[in-house]
């Protein structure tokens, strides 16, 4: 309005109307001080009401034009011009002026709605992230309670089942301390099983503290925590990279795609881990010379609770890749499989050499 005044007129106002019916005002300008401020005092929801002549008569107006604030095909409001110290009287040669005026004050009302719907967005954004955060952490503590009070029975029994055998001594027979041991067994695979859907719940959502991190160093790490059997060889390409990201859910993922490895392909196991750049990714993988797996699986042992063989075979959950495929996406990368039966098994993922701010934790 400070651009119209003088220039155009010696008044000028912008009121918005959200229903139609009312305008709020949103800017004023006289040439006149006082009037000014008169006209913040009588314009206020008047301009598109029946006070319009009075609101008129008490600022001295001598002449004056208005023209609708169009926003893409709405009526928004108005723009009010009106002269009164100047004498001036307004004409049909100033009206396309004032129109195209009134144009450029709609697109710039139009950027300041849109900033606000934008920031009110943000706003509604930032408590959702809030609340989904408060949601994760009573998830996270209901989680490890239930998980902490679902194993306490278990070793309990396990437990028990070991004194039933020591009771027993020399009078047990075979078959009663085979089924005391497969006893153990089940009760070791349960405790397993909770830890997996542990692990699978907090997937891609803990530990993404970014920093430094070398992955030849990391896989160093992983494999001596693993503790692998003195027959199984397991070897790792040189050149590996050193990438800006979350360490702790890199090396859950290389943990449990070797534990795999190791598991499937027997004591005689051969595992190498590799990697190579793919753009703004590195692509990881982890091969064998396990039995392989048919096209037919490829997709499906990605599903939790999902094994090929029964579990009195190869002993495990079904959580472990389920884990793998979620930390993986929540980088926003890929994993997948390359094998066929009888010829091993090639797990394939892409990570991102550096993680994005909005991945980060």
């Amino acid at each position: 309005v400070r651009l119209a005044v003088p220039a155009l007129c010696d008044g000028c106002g912008v009121y918005l109307s959200e229903d139609g019916r009312t305008a709020r005002r949103v800017a004023v300008a006289n040439v006149d001080p006082a009037k000014e401020a008169l006209a913040r005092q009588l314009h206020e929801q008047h301009l598109l009401g029946p006070e319009q002549p009075r609101v008129l008569k008490a600022l001295g107006v001598r002449s004056a034009m208005i023209v609708p604030l169009k926003v893409r095909d709405r009526i928004v409001g108005a723009l009010s011009l009106v002269t009164d110290v100047s004498g001036r009287t307004f004409g049909p040669a100033d009206l396309s002026l004032v129109e195209e005026f009134a144009l450029r004050t709609a697109a710039a009302v139009d950027n300041s709605l849109l900033y606000r719907e934008a920031q009110g967005a943000v706003a509604r954004a930032e408590g959702l992230i809030a609340a989904l955060e408060r949601s994760n952490a009573d998830l996270d503590g209901f989680a490890h309670v239930a998980s902490h009070d679902l194993k306490a029975p278990l070793r309990g029994i396990a437990a028990l089942s070991e004194w039933i055998e020591e009771d027993l001594g020399e009078h047990i027979t075979d078959a009663a301390r085979a089924h005391l041991s497969m006893l153990r067994r089940r009760v070791r695979r349960l405790e397993d099983l909770i830890e997996g859907i542990l692990s699978y719940s907090r997937a891609g959502r803990t530990g993404r503290e970014v920093s430094e991190v070398d992955v030849g160093a990391l896989l160093t790490e992983a494999i001596e925590l693993l503790a692998p059997p003195s027959s199984a060889a397991i070897t790792v390409d040189p050149g590996m990279p050193v990438l800006r990201t979350a360490r702790v859910p890199l090396q859950q993922v290389f943990m449990n795609l070797i534990s795999n490895a190791l598991k499937h392909a027997g004591p005689e196991a051969a595992v190498r881990v590799g990697g190579r750049e793919a753009g703004a990714f590195w692509e990881f993988s982890v091969s064998d010379n396990g039995g392989g797996i048919a096209p037919a699986y490829h997709e499906r042992i990605w599903a939790i609770f999902q094994t090929l063989k029964p579990r009195d075979q190869v002993e495990g959950t079904g959580i472990g890749l389920s884990v793998v495929r979620k930390i993986v996406a929540s980088m926003g990368a890929r994993a997948w499989v390359e094998s066929a039966e009888g010829e091993g098994a090639c797990f394939r993922f892409t990570w991102p050499r550096e993680m994005p701010a909005e991945r980060a934790g």
